[in-house]
């Protein structure tokens, strides 16, 4: 009679059915992981441009209700002169060179600009109206995005563009056209 001793282990075949498993699970979870920081990414960027976007309309707004005094240059176009409170002129615009939205002084040559340096506006439009009062009212409309080099572009335009457009009227109390 002949004895068979019985071995402690697994087959090959059993091994390599074990190993694809584990690997077409390991496929499965990093793409889901790579989904996740992907739209995380894109969740976060599209934040920092709402945030920088509505920031820059809050300042404007505020600023053309509370210290200027008439829109001195308002034929519409790309940028609006206001003559403040002060008797100086301060211009609201979108600055090409930096890609930024700026409010300048009556001198022109110093902008301080109401959204950060990683964002950039195009397509300022303005607009001025008046109704049947005779009323100021100031339509302005701006596109925000954030630069390329300062986003993950690979991330970014798997998904789409961050591109938001912003806009608002600002209705000018007491204040004519």
């Amino acid at each position: 009679m002949i004895h068979f001793k019985k071995k402690n282990g697994f087959t090959l075949i059993e091994n390599l059915v074990a190993l694809g498993i584990f690997a077409i699970l390991m496929t499965i979870s990093s793409l889901i992981l790579f989904l996740a920081l992907r739209g995380r990414a894109k969740a976060l960027a599209t934040r920092q441009v709402k945030e920088a976007g509505n920031s820059a309309v809050a300042s404007m707004e505020d600023y053309l209700r509370r210290f200027a005094s008439s829109p001195s240059n308002c034929s519409g176009g790309s940028e609006i002169t206001i003559l403040g409170n002060d008797g100086e002129l301060t211009t609201l615009k979108c600055d090409l060179a930096e890609g930024r939205v700026a409010s300048s002084s009556a001198s022109g040559t110093v902008n301080y600009y109401l959204t950060p340096e990683n964002t950039n506006c195009s397509s300022f439009t303005v607009s001025c109206d008046s109704n049947e009062t005779g009323y100021a009212k100031v339509d302005i409309s701006f596109n925000l995005d954030l630069n390329s080099n300062t986003v993950n572009t690979e991330l970014l335009n798997a998904q789409g563009t961050t591109e938001q457009t912003f806009s608002t009227s600002i209705f000018m109390r007491g204040k004519r056209l």
